[in-house]
């Protein structure tokens, strides 16, 4: 899942989903401006991510994982979510303040 939080964007709060499959190998790119998250539909299952960059903790943000004003299907009821404390606390889409700008790439 990737949902766009460029401010400017005309596609600005709206979401994709991509099932992976191991049998099909296949993978997805999330270009910079997008926030993703992903949600394993298998038990013992790894998800391996690259970054173009280093990984900055201090520069690590988010935006709430099940915000009802995303409309995201999730695969999984709410209570039965695994999520890191820092996840848990991430804003709702509409109170995060460090989304990212917007511009034309050409």
């Amino acid at each position: 899942m990737a949902v766009d939080i460029r401010r400017s964007s005309p596609s600005f709060g709206e979401h994709v989903k991509v099932v992976l499959r191991v049998d099909e190998w296949n993978q997805v790119l999330i270009p910079p401006g997008f926030a993703h998250g992903s949600c394993t539909l298998e038990a013992n299952t790894e998800v391996i991510y690259k970054v173009d960059d280093g990984w900055y903790p201090d520069c690590a943000r988010g935006i709430l994982w099940n915000d009802p004003h995303l409309g995201i299907e999730w695969s999984i009821p709410p209570p039965e979510a695994m999520l890191s404390e820092k996840d848990a606390r991430f804003p709702r889409f509409r109170e995060a303040t460090d989304l990212f700008p917007f511009s034309v790439m050409g």
